[in-house]
């Protein structure tokens, strides 16, 4: 039997409908083999893919991603216009053709952005690939390292000087980029390739839907909100290359973000990671103990607490219809790709975060043979606050020297009372630091400031291979 030239499109068209259905869900069925995704798509296609990708489109100084958005949106409207005009005419076998010359598009896109990048929600969890298996934590913990991670936001915001704050875009994405090129550089599991971030053309439609940033799939692109809140945009650069690098949850992806802000240099981008970190971390700790909730939040300092309602009201006056619609869309669209708690799971972070910081909180509990070298130990110890009050032994003994003649006094200071030494960054220009070796397993600091009275001692002991600060003398004048 013949077919007609009308009969044989429509059989061409149903077989490519079936034919893509077909691949997709095949490729829907990987989902369930995350180690020969993450072997055969994720460390050999995908990097070829970014290599392709990145390249090209960061030849265009704007987003080449939204103006593909904009284009398929206003292909949709007349889409839509033209099968209602086929509809209305009772041209039913032109507007079936039609509709179906649709979903061979919509598969095709559904297929590219799968084989582009969806395809690393197969991979297994950040958590395995980094070893951070044990993602359980108890309530004791989250509060230890909330407390932990307040002191690094109020001692990050406090170094954080105006001129930071009035960093342009492309400062702030250039910094975010480093910081990424370096974990890159340091661990095989945050490669990249060619990284960039654009400000998106949608920043003002983002505004009312919102949204900080998105990853384009097709595109490669990290887009940014160019006009949220100064203190959040470093992070939120950081999480979107993150989502380049192959995070794809947002849990993941937030805790990407975080590796790469705290381990970075710039004062503005710490900041913002801590700032996200604590936002997350007491989130989960009111539904975990309100009652501690409450304790620990008069500890957050005045700059950092009129950050977080900076945000609010910048998000507040943004709040609308569309903003309800799309969270509902985005939470379907996030169940659907293997991210089950849906807009939750960015608040999943927290468990990446607790089972990084484990080793800190419970290391009394086990066993450590690591033979940690003073220098740098140190260097952290001067730099990183949550390290540093990880490696105070509380309490910490205290003397201040009395006059001559005296005896002076000795304190023995809690960990709720314990700030952040950060005299050693904030005078390094006009300060003295001398290293003492008393023995092995012994080094006394002192640290002096010029022409000031200014001296204290501080004792380090190794215990159990790792170097803690044990005792504090305030020698000044």
């Amino acid at each position: 039997m013949k077919l007609t030239p009308g009969k044989k499109k429509l059989m061409i068209r149903i077989g490519v409908i079936v034919a893509l259905e077909v691949i997709i869900l095949l490729l829907m069925w990987l989902a369930n083999y995350p180690k020969p995704v993450e072997r055969y798509y994720a460390k050999s296609f995908y990097p070829v893919i970014c290599k392709i990708l990145h390249p090209v489109f960061n030849i265009f100084p704007f987003s080449v991603g939204d103006i593909f958005y904009i284009l398929v949106s206003g292909y949709l409207l007349y889409a839509l216009f033209r099968l209602i005009k086929l509809a209305v005419k009772k041209q039913f076998k032109q507007a079936g053709m039609f509709l179906l010359a649709i979903v061979m598009g919509v598969q095709t896109g559904i297929l590219v952005f799968y084989l582009f990048w969806g395809m690393n929600y197969f991979r297994p969890g950040a958590g395995e690939r980094l070893n951070l298996r044990d993602t359980s934590y108890t309530t004791a913990n989250l509060i230890k390292v909330t407390d932990m991670l307040i002191d690094s936001a109020n001692a990050t915001r406090a170094r954080v000087n105006p001129t930071d704050l009035r960093q342009n875009n492309d400062s702030i994405y250039h910094t975010a980029i480093t910081a990424v090129k370096k974990l890159s550089a340091d661990s095989v599991n945050f490669s990249t390739w060619y990284p960039r971030v654009k400000s998106s053309l949608l920043t003002p439609l983002m505004n009312y839907m919102g949204t900080s940033g998105y990853y384009d799939p097709f595109t490669g692109e990290a887009q940014m909100n160019s006009q949220m809140p100064l203190v959040n945009r470093p992070f939120v650069a950081c999480h979107e290359l993150s989502h380049q690098v192959g995070f794809a949850t947002e849990d993941e992806a937030n805790f990407g973000g975080f590796i790469a802000g705290i381990n970075s240099r710039d004062r503005l981008l710490r900041y913002s990671a801590y700032n996200l970190a604590v936002e997350e971390c007491m989130y989960a700790l009111f539904f975990r103990d309100s009652l501690q909730f409450k304790k620990l939040k008069p500890r957050i300092s005045l700059p950092v607490r009129n950050d977080y309602k900076a945000e609010r009201l910048y998000w507040q006056k943004y709040e609308s219809r569309l903003n309800r619609i799309s969270g509902i869309f985005y939470d379907h669209f996030l169940k659907h790709n293997n991210q089950p708690q849906g807009l939750g799971t960015y608040n999943r972070m927290v468990l990446l975060v607790m089972a990084k910081y484990r080793p800190m909180v419970e290391r009394g509990a086990r066993a450590d043979s690591t033979d940690e070298k003073f220098d740098p130990f140190f260097g952290k110890f001067q730099t990183d606050s949550v390290f540093q009050k990880s490696r105070i032994v509380f309490p910490l003994k205290y003397k201040i020297s009395g006059d001559e003649g005296e005896s002076g006094s000795v304190n023995f200071i809690p960990k709720n009372k314990m700030g952040y030494f950060g005299l050693f960054v904030a005078n390094r220009k006009k300060g003295i630091i001398k290293q003492i070796q008393l023995n092995p397993y012994t080094v006394k600091i002192q640290f002096q400031i010029k022409d000031t009275g200014y001296e204290k001692d501080f004792t380090f002991v190794k215990k159990g291979g790792q170097w803690q600060l044990v005792f504090v003398a305030d020698d000044s004048d």
